[in-house]
């Protein structure tokens, strides 16, 4: 029964509604029409806020630089010692990266307050070795402390700071990790990070890697490099023919496999180059000599002559070079018109 008075009165109040209405002289009204969206004006209206919220950040930033709120702040520190500081908190986004043999770049996101008193200095420690036995009671941590002015440098618009941690042994991996202090103490640890540094490449410009799992019991493959040319030697099993070897590469990716037994992998050397090559200028052979054995030996074209290449595989197995220690030599013949002058790079 109340369903049914329910739905009585909504019929009645829609038929109202769609009612003229009338007033005491009898002339029919219709109801008023919505006024029209204008979107200039709320486009404009949106323009004009983003202005003005635009002015004042650029005054609060260029208050920050005047002179007297630099000497204010100056002051406050000076005075109080560091007791105006706030509570540090670790830093963020450590980053680290291989610069050279025996050089590695750390990067971090300080977690600053809105106190313009605040100071904080940071202790940085590593040691060799991976991701393995992380935590504060692992061993072989050493630490150093560091000057937020005096030992690190602003970078990405003063919103990180990176130094350059050197005397590591070529091609080691180390764990990272930092943490803030002042007045008030020291914040907790940074997640660890890892990073490796670079190998000393070879006189011929390349460096040594690691096979894939059909490897006829070789571990790793050389590779060199010229000015246009990347070569590779693949050591094999003494019976191994070219009919055994599965070869296939692109512009940017090689893959060489093995015909093995079943269920075994196939692997012997695959993965993306780090840089591009020209497939129609690439030739394999397999040859036997005292020095290297029975091998693959591969001749490929740059893409772009004069690149440095920093591994032959682009992975994180496969050691990357030191790029900077890389000479390519041209006599006049190839580099025409330049008389008796050798030029290196």
């Amino acid at each position: 029964m109340a369903q049914k008075l329910t739905a009585t009165r909504t019929a009645v109040f829609d038929r109202y509604l769609r009612q003229p209405l009338h007033d005491n002289g009898g002339v029919v009204h219709s109801p008023p029409a919505p006024a029209p969206v204008n979107s200039e004006q709320g486009e404009n209206h949106t323009q004009v806020t983003g202005q003005i919220l635009k002015f004042f950040k650029r005054a609060v930033v260029l208050s920050k630089e005047g002179p007297f709120y630099r000497l204010f702040v100056y002051c406050g520190r000076r005075c109080a010692c560091g007791r105006l500081s706030s509570q540090c908190r670790p830093p963020t986004t450590l980053r680290v990266r291989a610069t050279g043999c025996t050089e590695l770049s750390v990067t971090w996101s300080p977690r600053m307050p809105l106190n313009p008193f605040h100071e904080e200095s940071y202790v940085i420690a590593w040691r060799l070795g991976g991701p393995e036995g992380q935590g504060d009671d692992a061993t072989g941590w050493k630490q150093l402390s560091l000057h937020s002015r005096d030992d690190c440098e602003e970078v990405d618009n003063k919103t990180k700071l990176r130094i350059f941690h050197d005397g590591v042994p070529e091609l080691s991996p180390v764990t990272f990790r930092i943490r803030a202090k002042n007045a008030w103490g020291y914040s907790d640890w940074s997640e660890e990070a890892q990073g490796k540094t670079l190998a000393r490449p070879s006189e011929d410009g390349g460096f040594t890697g690691p096979l894939g799992p059909a490897n006829d019991g070789h571990e790793v493959y050389t590779w060199t490099q010229t000015n246009s040319e990347v070569g590779l030697k693949v050591p094999i099993g003494a019976g191994r023919r070219s009919k055994d070897i599965k070869f296939k590469v692109t512009p940017s990716r090689i893959e060489i496999r093995l015909v093995v037994p079943e269920g075994q992998s196939d692997e012997l050397l695959v993965g993306p180059f780090p840089k591009r090559i020209k497939t129609d200028e690439t030739n394999w052979q397999i040859e036997e000599t005292e020095e290297d054995g029975r091998h693959i030996a591969l001749q490929m074209q740059k893409a772009e002559k004069m690149e440095k290449w920093p591994s032959f595989i682009d992975g994180d197995q496969h050691p990357r070079i030191d790029t900077r220690l890389v000479r390519f030599y041209a006599n006049q013949m190839n580099m025409g018109g330049m008389g008796g002058v050798d030029i290196f790079e």
